[in-house]
């Protein structure tokens, strides 16, 4: 049980889990309450599709480590599963029964709300995955935008399924104005922004780390083409951008009312951590050094997430106000 626990990341499916049920929660509801409007996206409809995305995430992660035996043996020979404690037969069936329960998950629910056409986003994110571990991580700079790709879409989600019920069901003057249901996918993306681009750091975070591994198989990540210092470089100006990015963020939206907790949950609990995440970027020297960044970055992007409460409580005072 262990071994299939640590196939799957079962910590990541957790974070998965924990984050779009922050955006449907936290984000789209009490935007809905904001304006008096009642979701038509049901709690179940919801739950089941946090399980669809929880089972592709998981078919993603087990045919991404049946990809990457070889360079697992080189890089993480201490936490290899697969090939030791998991057959690559087994892989095979697990990854399968996640990606066809996902997606039949997925076509159930964009049936019942009518939009059938956003079942096949599930069969298309699969085969996402697969040409990730098969191919595309191995391509310069590709596998990054893939899974940076990949991980803010699916922040986007909840959003996206509460926007046809609420274009069929609101057309009408409500009391803060005529409500635009792309507001919902708006704000989502303001999110699902960050966790691009701190995905696509620390993914290239990642390559460095497994940059030994990945050059005797003949990868061409961006550490083996540019170097390690043009690829620290990259990563600070990823940093540097997400920094301008909340304060933009920051001074173009935030309610003076609500500046000052925003402004302290954002400089203390992102900014600052950024900051110091770059001063260890640069000063990288071994492998411990990039997994120690990884981490902290994964940590930061979970703060990001974490705002989502910091978001709900001004759309619940803001409401209360008026």
């Amino acid at each position: 049980m262990k071994s299939f626990l640590r196939l799957i990341r079962y910590q990541n499916l957790l974070m998965i889990a924990f984050t779009l049920w922050m955006t449907a929660f936290c984000i789209t509801k009490p935007l809905l309450d904001l304006y008096h409007l009642q979701q038509t996206f049901t709690n179940l409809d919801i739950t089941i599709i946090i399980l669809a995305w929880v089972c592709i995430a998981a078919g993603g992660y087990v045919i991404n480590d049946y990809f990457d035996t070889q360079t697992d043996r080189i890089n993480r020979p201490d936490t290899q599963v697969i090939g030791k404690t998991i057959t690559h037969g087994s892989a095979t069936t697990y990854h399968i029964a996640f990606s066809i329960t996902g997606c039949i998950l997925g076509f159930m629910v964009s049936a019942r709300i009518g939009v059938w056409k956003f079942g096949f986003i599930y069969p298309i994110i699969v085969g996402m995955l697969w040409f990730y571990s098969s191919a595309y991580k191995k391509m310069f700079l590709v596998g990054n935008l893939v899974v940076s790709f990949v991980t803010a879409f699916g922040i986007t989600i909840p959003a996206l399924y509460e926007m046809p019920g609420q274009f069929a069901a609101t057309s009408e003057v409500v009391q803060y104005g005529v409500f635009d249901p792309y507001i919902l996918f708006y704000t989502t993306s303001a999110f699902a922004v960050f966790a691009f681009i701190t995905t696509l750091a620390r993914e290239i975070i990642k390559d460095l780390e497994d940059v030994e591994g990945d050059r005797i198989l003949g990868a061409k990540t961006i550490p083996i083409v540019l170097g390690n210092t043009v690829t620290k470089i990259i990563v600070c100006v990823l940093i540097a951008i997400t920094i301008g990015g909340l304060i933009y963020a920051y001074n173009k939206w935030m309610s003076e009312v609500h500046a000052t907790l925003s402004a302290c949950y954002i400089t203390i609990g992102i900014i600052l951590p950024l900051l110091f995440l770059a001063y260890k970027v640069i000063t990288i020297k071994e492998r411990k050094d990039c997994h120690f960044c990884s981490t902290l970055m994964k940590i930061i992007m979970l703060m990001g997430i974490c705002y989502m409460f910091v978001a709900r409580y001004i759309y619940v005072t803001f409401r209360d106000e008026f």
